[in-house]
């Protein structure tokens, strides 16, 4: 799912979308720190995003990929992973 906060009225594989400038193409729903899998690695990078945004920044893209359940960057999102990953996505 794409994040509820951007409208993709308008938004095409490279364009502009809720203010970013994003390739769309490159979208993973979960993959956080963008190696192109979403993995335990993903839940992590976002707790740290969290906690310590000035050290631990994600970019805008990985933002919006980390918004995993789609109600914008929580704690959720990673323990939304996290049950994915173990087989218990609800």
């Amino acid at each position: 799912c794409y994040p509820m906060r951007y409208s993709l009225e308008g938004a095409n594989s490279s364009g502009t979308l809720g203010g970013l400038n994003l390739d769309l193409t490159d979208y993973l729903n979960g993959d956080a720190n963008r190696d192109k899998t979403t993995t335990i690695a993903d839940a992590a990078a976002i707790m740290q995003a969290i906690a310590n945004p000035d050290k631990y920044a994600l970019s805008d893209l990985g933002e919006f990929n980390a918004d995993f359940a789609c109600d914008g960057l929580t704690v959720d999102d990673a323990v939304a992973i996290q049950k994915k990953l173990a087989g218990r996505a609800e």
